[in-house]
């Protein structure tokens, strides 16, 4: 699309489309991320697997978050703050956007 044609769109669509371009970009990243969670546990599982791990997963399983001892929520805790780390980092991406980037 040539700069006339870019120019005679409403900024409302344009700031949608690049909106989704970024969105699409966050669940990238946060799908990497969960790729990268999966890959650590699977890891683990293989090295730690015995009958007793297993009844221990099982168990925490059905173990509400609220439940878990403070050493397995800062487990769960440390992947929360680097899904958050991510989305800071697009929120910053989106905030310094301006029309003239567009």
């Amino acid at each position: 699309m040539d700069k006339a044609n870019v120019e005679s769109v409403p900024l409302p669509i344009i700031e949608s489309l690049a909106n989704l371009s970024k969105k699409a970009e966050l669940i990238e990243k946060l799908a990497a991320l969960e790729h990268e969670q999966w890959a650590h546990w699977t890891i683990y599982f293989f090295k730690e697997m015995s009958p007793a791990a297993i009844l221990r997963w099982k168990k925490q399983c059905r173990t509400p978050y609220d439940k878990l001892s403070e050493r397995e929520k800062e487990s769960d805790r440390k992947w929360a703050r680097k899904v958050l780390a991510i989305i800071d980092d697009k929120n910053s991406e989106l905030n310094s956007l301006t029309t003239r980037d567009l």
